[in-house]
């Protein structure tokens, strides 16, 4: 292995001059295909490193297969409406190539069930440690496609790509050269036999960056403001009728571009400098991708695994007063607090999956600055569970939950009713993962153009949208896309007839805390400090079976429960799993408490969730039972309380004042406890009937909304509200007292609650 360090180059951006002056000494013999992984901006804590791929010798392609029935469904589904179905999904064809002097040929096809397997497949030859802990030859780096969500989701999408579309590229590292920004160093690291071994990279010349050439004046297509505005109606009403939490909808501009997609990668990291952009070339695919990302997906290293969701976006003021009024802006709107605490709690759930129990925190929560705009983002982080690595780490947070929304598997497939498309690159990721130290880095394709070559010359792609909540605008929305288009249309299609309103601002980069400006802020900023939990290690551990309902918050409430002591058994309440007798889960799993949980749409779709609710309010002396939000609701209409859509409106990723009495979960509350709420609908007390086996014992004033039920006779509870989300700083000790509850004890509700008054009445 050959190990040298490069002399420094006079550049801002020595990797992109590289590549640019590398191409005109590379031997004909060699692979053309190119991959450059770029930190631009400021150096900072995630703008640390970059890296550049030598030609390549191998690489693997995840390709589309053909449908299992390619005949056409008279009527699709409409997950907007709650339709979800469960397809089973043929494996993705998997080939892997070898570059031969000539040409790329194709070694091996094979299959893959999902997305880790598949990047195992990418892992050929022999992987070679190296000094300094820089990535191991033989690490894998490359593309991979939004479309692989086929293979991490269990949903149908109403648009797959077309039969040998290819969805990822993938490239074990023969050499590269590193850029350490911090210390700036630059580091070739080669096998010995690669051509760049004995490359004088030290005496090539850099070849300055071309003038933009404009040949003609072009404007991309797109859809209208007014069918944009149509579609984040549509997701507002899908919300209101408990559908979806938050859907993030992609907007896109296509068309002819006079710049070759270079160009275009180059104007970016000069107009829109960002910390995880990338450049990707392979000209026998017709494939460019020119990205100037802000966020991450994942990074992961031998004892932790983090993500960073971005949502909150405001543009850059003209000037400092300006600038800084758009943040006070952005951090005073509920709407875009709720919409980045709801991605904060479903990250949570992602890394809570993959992580060891207690481990996982919210660990930090800042405003990121890009020269075009302000964003709000956060840091989410965990101890990896034991035999997890990257490809598995990807199998559960691949796509980011930023840009699909909440609950995430329904939301990815309302995307596709939507958009009416595949997403292409856009919204996949690019990265490394280093199998050897068990390390990666991936990022989330925004800010991106996809570009592929054609007979007239290079078609551009390039799409942006906002994450949509009940509290969205759409014409603010609209207004947003556009704004956060802006830069990567100027970069592609300069001089097109942009919105004058969302021209790009081109402003100092730079990184700030999250400061208090409110209540709001104040309350989650506290819970934001707190520290990671003691786990309780119980001699006798309840026992819980947890019926999950498709949520993205499944995993928050498992390691809940975790934390406070409980074994927890999960069980499909929605899918093809889910079709079990209740009678068969009670005698094969023997549980001492059961946990409805929280999910999508009506309690109805989950048949499971409804058969426990009534079993819990029929069967003498039942386990101790708690209906989470789906749940609660299901409890209500097995006892023939009304469900409906909640009267003041749906309300998702807010922290609520909960008003109750002290009996139930409540005995040991604190009077007016904090609470994370997510709903959009709610149940009520049927009038004039005094034989319900529930009764009110939380509410929310003024309006008196029921956030709490709870049995009269026997240990049934139901909650309107998340106790795990990180907006509910009491909600780990409400979950402590369902579990310490036992089989025969009974609650009974004070006369004085309001709710039970008028019940009585």
């Amino acid at each position: 292995m050959i190990h040298r360090r490069l002399p420094r180059f006079d550049s801002d951006q020595p990797l992109v001059d590289l590549q640019r002056s590398l191409r005109t000494i590379r031997s004909a013999d060699l692979s053309p295909d190119e991959l450059l992984l770029h930190s631009g901006g400021p150096v900072s804590d995630i703008a640390r490193a970059s890296l550049l791929m030598a030609p390549a010798y191998h690489r693997t392609l995840l390709k589309q297969p053909p449908p299992i029935d390619a005949s056409e469904k008279p009527s699709p589904p409409s997950p907007l409406n709650g339709e979800i179905q469960f397809p089973t999904i043929p494996p993705m064809i998997v080939e892997v190539q070898q570059w031969n002097g000539k040409g790329w040929i194709t070694r091996e096809t094979r299959t893959a069930s999902n997305l880790t397997e598949a990047m195992r497949l990418a892992r050929l030859g022999t992987i070679q440690p190296t000094p300094d802990e820089l990535p191991s030859l033989g690490t894998v780096t490359g593309l991979l496609g939004y479309d692989l969500v086929q293979w991490t989701s269990p949903v149908d999408i109403l648009y797959r790509p077309n039969e040998g579309t290819v969805l990822g590229v993938l490239y074990p590292l023969d050499a590269y050269i590193h850029h350490n920004r911090e210390l700036d160093v630059m580091t070739l690291v080669s096998a010995e036999d690669h051509p760049w071994a004995n490359l004088p990279i030290e005496e090539t010349s850099i070849i300055p960056q071309k003038p933009l050439e404009i040949i003609h004046s072009m404007n991309p297509v797109s859809t209208s403001d007014a069918h944009h505005a149509h579609q984040v109606q549509r997701i507002i009403e899908s919300i209101r009728g408990g559908h979806l939490y938050q859907a993030n909808y992609g907007r896109t501009w296509s068309g002819l571009t006079d710049i070759h997609p270079w160009g275009v990668f180059e104007r970016l990291v000069e107009i829109n400098p960002a910390p995880f952009s990338g450049w990707l070339h392979a000209p026998d695919l017709d494939l460019a991708i020119a990205s100037s990302s802000p966020e991450l997906l994942l990074e992961m290293g031998l004892d932790c695994v983090s993500t960073r969701p971005i949502k909150g976006t405001r543009p850059r003021g003209m000037h400092l007063e300006a600038d800084t009024a758009e943040v006070t802006t952005m951090l005073t709107s509920r709407k875009e607090i709720a919409e980045h605490m709801m991605l904060v709690d479903l990250e949570m759930n992602d890394i809570r999956r993959i992580s060891r129990v207690g481990s996982t925190i919210w660990a930090d929560w800042r405003i990121e600055s890009l020269p075009n705009v302000h964003h709000m983002v956060s840091t989410v982080s965990g101890h990896p569970a034991s035999g997890v690595d990257v490809p598995s780490a990807l199998q559960h947070l691949f796509p980011g939950g930023s840009i699909t929304g909440c609950p995430k598997d329904v939301t990815i497939a309302a995307i596709s009713e939507l958009e009416e498309a595949p997403r292409g690159a856009w919204t996949g990721s690019l990265g490394y993962e280093d199998p050897l130290r068990s390390q990666g880095v991936w990022n989330i394709l925004i800010r991106t153009m996809e570009a592929h070559s054609t007979d007239d010359g290079w078609h551009a792609i390039i799409k942006a949208g906002g994450g949509i909540t009940a509290e969205s605008d759409p014409a603010s929305e609209v207004e947003e896309a556009k704004l956060k288009a802006a830069a990567l249309i100027e970069a592609c299609w300069p001089k097109s007839n942009l919105d004058p309103l969302t021209q790009p601002v081109s402003a100092e980069s730079r990184i700030e805390s999250i400061r208090v400006v409110d209540d709001r802020t104040s309350a989650l900023l506290t819970r934001l400090h707190t520290d990671s939990p003691r786990v309780h290690r119980l001699s006798n551990p309840p026992r819980v079976l947890f019926v999950n309902n498709l949520d993205s918050f499944t995993w928050n409430i498992v390691d809940e429960l975790r934390i406070c002591g409980a074994e927890v058994i999960i069980v499909s309440g929605r899918g093809p799993e889910s079709n079990v007798d209740i009678e068969v889960l009670l005698e094969t799993h023997s549980p001492t408490h059961i946990v409805l949980g929280p999910g999508p749409s009506e309690p109805t779709s989950s048949p499971l969730t409804m058969a426990f609710a009534r079993w819990a309010l029929d069967t003498n002396s039942p386990l101790p039972t708690l209906g989470l939000c789906l749940g609660h609701q299901a409890l209500g209409i097995a006892d023939g309380w009304v469900l409906k859509r909640t009267p003041s409106g749906a309300v998702h990723g807010v922290p609520m004042s909960i008003e109750h009495v002290s009996s139930g979960l409540f005995i040991h509350s604190e009077d007016f406890p904090t609470m994370m709420r997510y709903h959009s609908l709610s149940i009520t007390a049927p009038k004039g009937n005094t034989k319900q086996k529930l009764a009110a014992n939380a509410w929310v004033e003024p309006t008196g909304l029921i956030m709490g039920v709870e049995a009269i006779d026997r240990p049934v509870h139901g909650i309107q509200f998340h106790p795990e989300s990180c907006g509910s700083p009491a909600g780990r000790a409400l979950l402590k007292t369902f579990l310490d509850l036992e089989r025969d004890a009974s609650r009974s509700i004070l006369e004085d609650s309001p709710q039970a008054s008028e019940q009585q009445d």
